[in-house]
């Protein structure tokens, strides 16, 4: 957490600013709601996509995926763009956990992967339709 008193805001500016193709086939910014709080909160979180689905992960210590635990309407920014869309977390086995983490951190080798696995939550998006200016 530590390391998100700085990563955080530097890298939430970035991918709003003109430089943000520097980061933004990896990392979208996820605004969700607070279960108790009702608070908005926005942070940089690394993804995988495919089609109209986004795939996150995170480690089970780490509290805000407990915001998505149901069937939660996300606001992203993605590519540059504001896009909303449905967020659940998703019960894997391990093989499973392991093939979504090699899905959003492709470099990360093998056995990495497999021992984060243990503690790792998958989040599934699937986003709405974009919408239209006009």
């Amino acid at each position: 957490m530590a390391g998100g008193v700085w990563y955080n805001p530097l890298v939430s500016w970035l991918l709003r600013s003109p430089l943000r193709w520097a980061m933004d086939s990896s990392t979208l910014l996820l605004t969700c709601i607070g279960r108790k709080s009702g608070r908005a909160y926005t942070f940089p979180v690394s993804y995988a996509q495919t089609g109209d689905r986004i795939r996150l992960i995170t480690a089970q210590h780490k509290t805000w995926w407990k915001n998505l635990e149901v069937n939660t309407t996300v606001t992203l920014w993605l590519r540059g763009q504001a896009r909303t869309g449905r967020a659940v977390v998703t019960p894997l086995d391990r093989a499973g956990r392991v093939a979504a983490m090699l899905e959003v951190y492709p470099g990360l080798l093998r056995r990495l992967a497999e021992q984060q696995a243990a503690t790792a939550v998958v989040i599934a998006i699937h986003l709405d339709p974009p919408t239209r200016p006009g």
